[in-house]
């Protein structure tokens, strides 16, 4: 088998877009979206993956040539991960944020101006903030509800709908209208792509990738070039 997929869930409807544009159908394994709150069990549930596919293999076919990861740095979630048999490619990227921004010259500006950014996939998500909202609501009553999201929010000046090109983002735009009313917040929507996704599943990997060969290790090198400070937005 030459490829095997490291995907995360929240980035379904972009992936299986991007799958299709590649004409790819490698197989896939997904990731449990939650985990992007917790970078270090991230990167355990990375690892573990990949050790499993070193001494199993995937469905008998033995282990695959490389081993492609829909992840950025993600908090530092994929410093450190090592194959022992496979060669692990992953996007020179922050975050999904980055990825969805690709080679969009204003960024850096999109990035810093307080977006909250949202799509399909985490709206969907049940650890989404509108749906943290209802919960502490629930939980807690109006009051202290509102006092939890002023704080949580206090960086932000909106929300940001990303158009990836991957739904139909006049369907879902009702629906983080809604999340912005619930949570005081303007909504606006910013166009994004799905290009450097296609272009790993399309095996076009230059300078924006990294190839770590098996039995190496990802480094903080393997980033030098990107600003790892903690960016404004939400990590899908």
């Amino acid at each position: 088998m030459r490829n095997l997929i490291l995907a995360c869930e929240i980035l379904e409807d972009e992936i299986k877009k991007a799958l299709s544009a590649a004409e790819n159908q490698d197989p896939i394994i997904w990731i449990d979206s939650s985990l992007h709150m917790f970078p270090q069990k991230l990167h355990d549930k990375l690892q573990e993956e990949i050790d499993r596919l070193d001494s199993e293999g995937e469905d008998s076919l033995g282990s695959p040539q490389n081993i492609l990861l829909s992840f950025g740095y993600c908090g530092n979630a994929v410093v450190g991960l090592k194959s022992a048999k496979s060669n692990l490619v992953f996007p020179q990227a922050n975050d999904c944020i980055d990825l969805f921004l690709y080679k969009n010259e204003d960024k850096i500006t999109i990035r810093s101006s307080g977006c909250y950014f949202l799509t399909r996939g985490w709206l969907k998500s049940q650890y989404s903030i509108v749906n943290e909202y209802d919960r502490y609501l629930e939980k807690y009553g109006q009051k202290k509800t509102d006092r939890i999201m002023d704080v949580m929010l206090s960086h932000y000046q909106c929300f940001t709908l990303l158009d990836t090109g991957a739904y139909p983002v006049e369907d879902f735009t009702p629906i983080a209208s809604e999340a912005a009313r619930k949570l005081n917040m303007q909504l606006c929507t910013k166009k994004g792509n799905i290009q450097q996704l296609i272009k790993l599943f399309s095996e076009d990997w230059d300078e924006d990738f990294c190839i770590i060969p098996h039995n190496s290790q990802v480094t903080l090198d393997h980033f030098s070039h990107l600003n790892l400070s903690p960016a404004q937005g939400q990590i899908l």
